[in-house]
């Protein structure tokens, strides 16, 4: 389950310990109970990264960074090359994204993986 991998984040053992505590009083979680941890898991990611939104346009996912992001320049553009056409980046400091999945639960963990990669660039 997400919540033994929230612990890795900064942050996150609020979310770890509510998902925990869920678990114990109540049993497995229901999908959409899910659904909203995993939100808020990625939502701390954005945070992390300092992205300032993150919003559907059209087919894409657009991530707009924070003049201060740890995310550095150099190895973003690197991976935008490297994405086969499915990252651009915008005017000012703003990241498109066109996701493969089409349901939430697959958009949230592709967003994820998405997140994970930039912080390590």
């Amino acid at each position: 389950m997400i919540y033994k991998r929230l612990a890795g984040i900064r942050g996150m053992p609020d979310l770890t310990a509510i998902g925990e505590e869920l678990v114990d009083r109540y049993g497995p979680v229901p999908p959409l109970v899910d659904t909203l941890m995993r939100l808020m898991e990625l939502r701390r990611w954005l945070k992390d990264l300092r992205v300032l939104r993150a919003r559907r346009r059209g087919e894409d996912v657009v991530l707009e960074f924070e003049v201060g992001t740890r995310v550095d320049p150099t190895r973003l553009i690197e991976l935008v090359r490297g994405s086969g056409g499915r990252w651009r980046l915008l005017s000012g400091s703003a990241l498109a994204v066109r996701p493969e999945a089409t349901d939430h639960d697959g958009l949230i963990g592709e967003l994820r993986a998405l997140l994970q990669r930039l912080s390590t660039a």
